[in-house]
C-alpha cells in the first residue's frame, strides 16, 4: 500500500509542477506582450501565490494520503 501512495504522491508533484509552469510561461508571455508589465509589483506577486499555492497543495495531498 505504502508503494501505492508513493506513486500517487509522484503523480501529484508531476501534475503540479506542470500546471505551475504552464501558469508561468502564460504570465511571462503576457508581461512580454505588455510593455511595462515586467516592471509591476503584483505582476511578481502573483507568481508568487501561486508558487505558494502549489507548495501548499502538495503537503496537504501529502499530509491527506498519509492520514489513515
Amino acid at each position: 500500500m505504502e508503494e501505492d501512495k508513493a506513486g500517487r504522491l509522484r503523480m501529484m508533484r508531476f501534475w503540479l509542477i506542470g500546471v505551475f509552469l504552464i501558469i508561468l510561461a502564460a504570465d511571462i508571455t503576457i508581461g512580454v506582450i505588455f510593455p511595462g508589465l515586467l516592471r509591476e509589483l503584483y505582476f511578481w506577486l502573483g507568481l508568487i501565490v501561486a508558487a505558494v499555492l502549489v507548495v501548499a497543495w502538495y503537503f496537504i495531498y501529502k499530509w491527506w494520503l498519509g492520514r489513515s
